[in-house]
């Protein structure tokens, strides 16, 4: 079955998130850093029966970066995102993709971090959709990422 894992858009110095922080909206603590210089926070939602969280998140993209080209939106796949890209990639132009968490120190062993099924030809305007994984880290207990309404 296919859900809604979460969403992101540009937010230069996270100014759009600090203003639904006055809102009430419970903001994440921590900045996790993508390749590209892209920094990310995020507000994340319970209540999925599929999965234990779905979040927004927000990318400042810091000197020299590269910023999204669009926002976008990503979903995911209970029976596992390898099977979902073998199920479709005769039908459709997809791409599978891995990339570590420790990306910075190696990019190349399969070690814990994000599967990506991305589409070359997407007839979406102005948003970006693809599907993405995240496995857990070793010793991991709960998530990085903090609910989204402050008590």
């Amino acid at each position: 079955m296919i859900f809604l894992d979460h969403s992101y858009t540009n937010d230069d110095k996270h100014s759009f998130l600090k203003k639904l922080e006055k809102y009430g909206f419970k903001l994440s603590e921590n900045e996790v850093e993508h390749p590209v210089k892209q920094f990310c926070r995020f507000i994340a939602f319970t209540g999925n029966p599929l999965r234990s969280y779905q979040y927004l998140e927000f990318v400042n993209v810091k000197k020299n970066g590269e910023a999204c080209s669009v926002p976008g939106v990503s979903f995911g796949y209970t029976k596992g995102l390898k099977n979902y890209f073998n199920k479709i990639k005769n039908k459709v132009a997809a791409k599978f993709e891995h990339k570590n968490y420790k990306w910075k120190e190696d990019s190349v062993s399969d070690l814990p971090g994000w599967n990506f099924v991305t589409f070359d030809k997407v007839k979406l305007k102005g948003i970006f959709p693809w599907f993405t994984i995240h496995q857990k880290r070793k010793n991991e207990r709960k998530s990085h990422i903090l609910m989204a309404f402050k008590k």
